[in-house]
């Protein structure tokens, strides 16, 4: 394809119309949420918390890679708190 013909397909495709309010609308509908995921239960909160406290105590002993095990088993259990991602991102 020439330089010209794809300039023109890329034109063409930013003519295009943007999806209507009601089609977005009809594709947010379709999607679920887990409850379970988001709005984990009092005792699975504070196994999180205790995964994370286990990846604190590791990560100040510099046993990086079992801290970020520790934090992504918080997460599994909690993925509602930011602090448990930003906690395994310092383990990398």
């Amino acid at each position: 394809m020439s330089a010209i013909a794809e300039a023109d397909a890329l034109i063409a495709a930013a003519a295009q119309p943007a999806a209507s309010a009601d089609q977005s609308a009809a594709a947010d509908s379709t999607m679920t949420t887990d409850d379970s995921a988001s709005n984990p239960s009092s005792e699975t909160r504070a196994q999180a918390e205790a995964a994370k406290e286990e990846g604190n105590k590791l990560f100040a002993a510099c046993k990086f890679a079992a801290a970020r095990d520790a934090y992504t088993r918080a997460i599994d259990l909690d993925a509602t708190q930011p602090a448990y991602f930003s906690n395994r991102a310092f383990c990398q």
